[in-house]
């Protein structure tokens, strides 16, 4: 059985970094707890992956963190509306996609059939809708993540994310992000910017941040 933080949300957990002054620890229990608490999601995703169409920031761990383990597409929310319509609904068919996580200001980009999360108010609730029926779920009193595991192990060969078409595992992910954060000098820089949307490097430098202990801040987040 592969050691628990070799999964890239748990390994980033327990880093003990903050996205937005939020920690990341909370973020990714806010996940957990999501699935647990709602069988709809879970009937969702059984056997398939999910799609998340979020910027970075800490409902985007929430999101991959509810994924548990199955891979994930992550769309760029800075596209053209009607191509993100398209991006999803070619996506959705050919990646056997379930449920998609994404906020409110891009509903209308997930086709009306496809289960939907809403995580404008993560880590704190989350809007579930299937089935014609929109479920709110608390996440604010989950429990606390138990993260024993080695600190160090190098991730598990399963697919994580895929982005602009490739898709990377969390071994990919963790080799990566370990090796942009040499000696900890994130962890060292104070708060440290994080860009508005989604590109490999972008992403490299999320993980990093976070492994490291460091405190990231996204645009909108950052006051």
């Amino acid at each position: 059985m592969p050691d628990p933080l070799a999964f890239l949300s748990l390994a980033l957990a327990a880093g003990g970094g903050q996205i937005d002054g939020q920690p990341a620890r909370a973020c990714v229990a806010a996940g957990h707890a999501l699935l647990q608490r709602s069988a709809p999601l879970v009937r969702a995703l059984s056997g398939r992956r999910s799609a998340i169409l979020l910027p970075p920031g800490g409902a985007f761990l929430t999101a991959l963190a509810a994924s548990d383990g199955r891979g994930a597409v992550l769309a760029s929310p800075s596209l053209h509306r009607s191509k993100r319509g398209e991006f999803c609904a070619l996506t959705l068919e050919i990646e056997r996609i379930g449920a998609v996580f994404t906020s409110r200001s891009m509903a209308d980009c997930v086709p009306p059939q496809v289960p939907v999360v809403y995580l404008d108010d993560s880590p704190r609730t989350a809007m579930v809708c299937s089935d014609g029926q929109e479920r709110l779920i608390d996440l604010g009193s989950h429990f606390g993540l138990d993260l024993v595991g080695d600190v160090n192990a190098p991730g598990s060969p399963e697919e994580c994310l895929s982005i602009g078409g490739r898709w990377l595992s969390h071994r990919d992910l963790l080799a990566a992000a370990r090796g942009a954060a040499p000696g900890g000098e994130h962890a060292a820089a104070g708060d440290v910017p994080i860009a508005a949307d989604w590109s490999l490097p972008a992403l490299t430098r999320f993980a990093a941040v976070l492994l490291q202990g460091g405190r990231l801040v996204t645009p909108t987040g950052g006051g």
